[in-house]
């Protein structure tokens, strides 16, 4: 009798065991933040601000710290002028982020169209300026992202203050296919040059 029990507790010790890893083999893995195969998941609405630090104005480059941390790219040379007076400048164009949402795994490139208006003095310096930024897409954490950031530019000294603050919407569209940066390029004036101490 011991023997048979014993032999008995043993199946029944495997079929669990084989139950279990089929269960396991069942469910689907949960795909890494920013993964390009990743499943479906539900858009979430992240509240993001911090500054803006000026690197390098000929490029258009900018440290990022805050809720995002990285470098923003605003080229000169992706910039169309709508309206171009020695003191007031309107300009759409394309930029780019590269870097991480803070405390997260969420990293990759995160694409926008902006609107840009700056207000200058006769000598080309900034009294103020604004600027709202849509973005469009992007890579790994950032691919299929949405949303509406705000950055305003005030002159403080010899520098200028950027501050930015919105909302992004991680996986709005997360059947959208990777967008890398796009690269536009198109011709810049001196007024477009005067404006480019400010992120906007």
């Amino acid at each position: 009798m011991s023997v048979r029990s014993r032999r008995s507790t043993s199946a029944l010790a495997m079929a669990a065991t084989v139950t279990a890893c089929l269960v396991a083999a069942a469910i689907p893995a949960t795909p890494a933040l920013g993964d390009e195969t990743r499943t479906h998941r539900q858009a979430r609405t992240i509240h993001v601000s911090g500054l803006l630090a000026l690197t390098n104005a000929t490029k258009g480059e900018y440290d990022v710290t805050g809720d995002l941390v990285g470098k923003w790219t605003i080229p000169p040379t992706r910039a169309t002028d709508y309206y171009n007076t020695p003191t007031t400048l309107l300009q759409k164009g394309t930029e780019s982020f590269d870097g991480c949402l803070a405390n997260t795994h969420r990293c990759g490139t995160l694409n926008s169209d902006y609107i840009s208006w700056s207000y200058l003095k006769p000598s080309g310096r900034l009294i103020s300026g604004g600027c709202v930024h849509a973005p469009t897409g992007g890579t790994q954490g950032f691919r299929g992202v949405r949303g509406l950031l705000v950055m305003t530019d005030t002159p403080v000294g010899a520098d200028i203050n950027t501050l930015y603050q919105g909302e992004i919407i991680l996986d709005a569209k997360p059947e959208e296919k990777p967008m890398p940066v796009p690269n536009v390029r198109v011709a810049t004036n001196s007024s477009s040059a005067k404006a480019a101490a400010g992120s906007c």
